[in-house]
């Protein structure tokens, strides 16, 4: 049996996709004001705990809901959803590949901030995450230039974000 091909023209424009990460920022700000409170502290002692709850809590969010609901709380503020290419809601995997590029790089952060003190492997995993900090502009840069408005997280998951009907 032959999957069927989303083949619409509904995709979410650039501004439309950036407010809602806006949104998601400020749910999420309680948390990131009690790590940014904290950070210089916990990095100064190697406390890497409260950090990785941050970090869980953050893409826990960013990863359980749009398969849940279509989106995080900011999409479905906007009224805009992210689908597969069938036009269902993503699953699980394909939201975890969504949040990969992120997701890495915040890991490298945590290896270069508290694992590795030795700063020959620090600072390769710092210029590694440095490089990795540019995913989030060539991602805008895919979006606004993509015929589909996808990101290259979209490409890397094999989504679209569509407005809702």
């Amino acid at each position: 049996m032959k999957k069927k091909k989303y083949n619409g023209n509904n995709y979410a424009t650039f501004w439309r996709r950036f407010l809602a990460y806006i949104i998601d920022g400020l749910v999420l700000i309680p948390i990131a004001i009690v790590c940014l409170t904290y950070n210089k502290y916990f990095i100064e002692h190697r406390i890497v705990l409260p950090v990785i709850a941050e970090n869980l809590i953050t893409y826990g969010y960013l990863i359980i809901l749009p398969p849940l609901f279509g989106g995080t709380l900011g999409k479905l503020a906007m009224r805009i959803r992210i689908i597969d290419t069938s036009g269902n809601n993503i699953t699980y995997i394909k939201s975890v590949l969504r949040n990969l590029p992120y997701a890495i790089s915040t890991i490298l952060f945590i290896f270069t901030k508290f694992i590795f003190v030795e700063k020959t492997i620090g600072s390769c995993f710092n210029s590694i995450n440095m490089v990795l900090g540019y995913f989030i502009y060539i991602d805008a840069l895919v979006l606004i230039f993509s015929p589909q408005k996808k990101a290259a997280h979209d490409y890397i998951a094999g989504t679209f974000v569509i407005n809702k009907k």
